[in-house]
């Protein structure tokens, strides 16, 4: 009976570590994402010479899910759940805007996408 009970438990505890590790890596990447757009605003409230080198700030893909799962239903209308961006090939866009992917929910539960790639 004991050996019957054990392998459950044992399931469920690793679950529960897994879940609680993805959320830890979640709120993690989120707050470094919202820590680069805090220091970019700083830096754009200051003055700077006219021939300063440009401030460059990269976010990954992982930080800008992590932000859109963790703050977005903040600011997002309702209705747009699980949005996602991803930015394509080496992370760098010289030419063209993220791919924005925002399921919609809806009365038949239909998705529906954005996407900006001109």
């Amino acid at each position: 009976m004991m050996s019957a009970l054990r392998s459950p438990l044992i399931v469920a505890s690793v679950l529960a570590m897994a879940t609680a590790t993805a959320q830890d890596a979640l709120h993690k990447n989120s707050a470094a994402m919202t820590a680069k757009v805090t220091r970019m605003q700083e830096t754009a409230a200051h003055p700077r010479p006219p021939k300063a080198e440009p401030v460059r700030t990269a976010f990954t893909d992982a930080e800008m899910n992590a932000y859109l799962q963790v703050e977005a239903p903040k600011f997002l209308p309702m209705g747009i759940t699980d949005p996602h961006i991803t930015a394509g090939e080496g992370g760098e866009l010289p030419h063209k805007p993220p791919l924005i992917s925002m399921p919609c929910g809806s009365r038949n539960n239909a998705a529906c996408s954005t996407h900006s790639r001109s």
